[in-house]
């Protein structure tokens, strides 16, 4: 478990959380936004866990489910692909200058992030 920016993050997420707070900061987050986009991650890493997933089966499908279950219990922010966005840029290899999405680490994570670059 790592607390990063008032949020616990456990499972398969928590070895990200700290390279999601320093892309963040680097981009501009304000210190509210950035508080409550951590807790998005927090919330997907806990549903991952209960839901047996791991980084390397988050598909689009699989954020689908978590948006739904979101939307049903009762949050009415980050609920759509957007909100995944600096998550996936984290997961895909690191030194490139380019805005078109490289190959991420996990290879379904190519497909989601591909999928919402078009959207």
């Amino acid at each position: 478990m790592i607390k990063v920016l008032k949020s616990f993050v456990v499972g398969p997420l928590e070895e990200y959380a700290p390279g999601v707070a320093d892309e963040m900061v680097r981009v501009g987050y304000t210190s509210s936004s950035a508080s409550q986009h951590m807790a998005f991650v927090a919330h997907l890493s806990r549903w991952m866990v209960e839901s047996n997933r791991t980084v390397g089966k988050l598909t689009v499908e699989v954020l689908e489910q978590f948006f739904a279950s979101r939307q049903v219990e009762g949050y009415v922010n980050y609920r759509t692909m957007k909100s995944a966005r600096l998550l996936l840029r984290l997961l895909r290899p690191t030194g490139s200058s380019s805005r078109r999405p490289k190959q991420p680490r996990c290879s379904y994570c190519w497909v989601v992030l591909v999928t919402i670059w078009h959207r």
